[in-house]
């Protein structure tokens, strides 16, 4: 299971409810995002708790699908999470095949929404259950935490209070250290997978009255599924952000890579990202702190190679930092300017021009202008190994400003590095 210990401390906080400092410092950056599935209870012909009230009928598979769907929906919302759920619609999903879902998911925590029913219809209120400490302690743990922060926000809304608990079997099943496994089969099977599992149990179908302040309406179940979402954002210390997007990465006169994106509002700042075109996997390269830092200049590049770049944004909240999406993918090289380019002219007023070469380069393109003239005009592509040239097309008598520029060649594209000039005067000058 990923990120255990980062999450135990998290679990740690719920106990002691001491809101630790956050000091970006002594973050832990979580690289891969926190993955939660949801598991709505029943559905297809496993219907759960049926019954009516008032000439309605409350049927628990489709309670649970809606606050599912609700859940979800608000926890899309916040920096580094990625939610999956067991499924969408109205469909029969056996028991094995939701744990085997969440493992395919490599999910860290696995919730399972339903509500409750009594032979009795006094029975009402809140429980959300999760993992004994019997096998692999540490799952309990962390699913003890995650439940609590899940009840404490379901009884914020006004439902009873009946606490969290673990079960365990009542048939002597045991677990592969011959201790008493857990009497729910989604939370055993998901520990025997390395995975926390729990079952929120919102409110009880058998009660009249938890059907009618709690269950009655899209708005009321809504209420519930928010409340789901924000006890795991309070649990894993997520916060609400926006992603960002990479608007440009260009080369500079330098050789340096210069990359502006969008600001991400509400987050602490933001990590670059590159690799070698073609490779798979991005080496992160910075790490800004400050939600309007939305430049960066790369000057680490190997010269002439093409890289692609990438920017996510971050947030901290309880010591643990969670990025944003990716960003979209731009590609830049770092070619930098000639370092030089002269001209000699012979006694035969034959025009040489010489120029520094640009490590890495495939190419040049030499352009030129009369100082008349706006536009440069390309008069010579020279190749990998040649710094110099003969303008033979130069007119006698008329005075040029010259301009060299490196390239490189991709598969899909060409990238012009910055140019070198020799202006009129005979000066060697780069643009800045």
């Amino acid at each position: 299971m990923k990120k255990v210990a980062a999450i135990l401390l998290l679990a740690l906080f719920l106990v002691l409810h001491a809101a630790p400092e956050t000091v970006l410092a002594e973050t832990a950056m979580e690289e891969e995002p926190i993955v939660i599935v949801l598991d709505p209870g029943h559905g297809g012909s496993d219907g759960g708790a049926v019954r009516t009230w008032g000439g309605r009928k409350y049927r628990e598979k489709d309670l649970n699908l809606k606050i599912a769907r609700y859940c979800r929906e608000e926890l899309e919302k916040y920096a580094g999470v990625e939610v999956y759920m067991t499924r969408q619609s109205d469909t029969y999903v056996s028991l094995l095949e939701r744990v085997e879902l969440a493992a395919e998911a490599e999910a860290d925590l696995f919730v399972s929404l339903h509500n409750n029913a009594d032979y009795k219809a006094s029975s009402r209120g809140a429980c959300v259950f999760y993992p004994n400490s019997k096998y692999r302690k540490y799952l309990g743990e962390y699913g003890m935490g995650a439940a609590a922060a899940i009840q404490n926000r379901l009884v914020s809304l006004g439902i009873k209070n009946n606490g969290i608990a673990y079960r365990d079997s009542g048939n002597r099943t045991k677990y592969p250290n011959k201790k008493t496994a857990d009497y729910y089969y989604v939370i055993r099977e998901s520990k025997l997978r390395d995975i926390p599992g729990i079952i929120v149990e919102h409110a009880y179908v058998s009660n009249p009255t938890d059907c009618r302040v709690y269950l009655s309406t899209d708005e009321k179940l809504k209420k519930l599924g928010l409340a789901d979402a924000r006890g795991l954002a309070d649990y894993y210390g997520l916060k609400k952000g926006t992603d960002t997007s990479l608007l440009s990465a260009e080369s500079r006169p330098d050789g340096s890579v210069s990359l502006k994106w969008k600001r991400a509002k509400k987050m602490d700042g933001y990590s670059v990202y590159r690799r070698p075109a073609g490779e798979e996997e991005f080496e992160l390269i910075a790490t800004l702190e400050g939600e309007k830092t939305t430049e960066y200049t790369d000057n680490s590049a190997s010269a002439a190679d093409l890289y692609e770049y990438c920017v996510r944004a971050y947030i901290v909240g309880n010591d643990v930092g969670r990025y944003t999406a990716m960003s979209d993918v731009l590609e830049a090289a770092r070619v930098p300017a000639p370092l030089y380019l002269t001209l000699e002219i012979t006694e035969g007023g034959t025009q040489i021009l010489s120029f520094g070469s640009v490590e890495g380069a495939d190419g040049y393109v030499l352009s030129r202008r009369t100082g008349e003239e706006e536009e440069w005009t390309p008069v010579a592509e020279l190749w990998d190994g040649e710094t110099s040239w003969i303008d033979v097309t130069a007119e006698p008598g008329v005075r040029y400003e010259y301009q060299i520029c490196a390239y490189i060649d991709t598969e899909n594209d060409r990238i012009t590095g910055s140019p070198c000039f020799l202006t009129d005067s005979g000066q060697v000058t780069e643009e800045q």
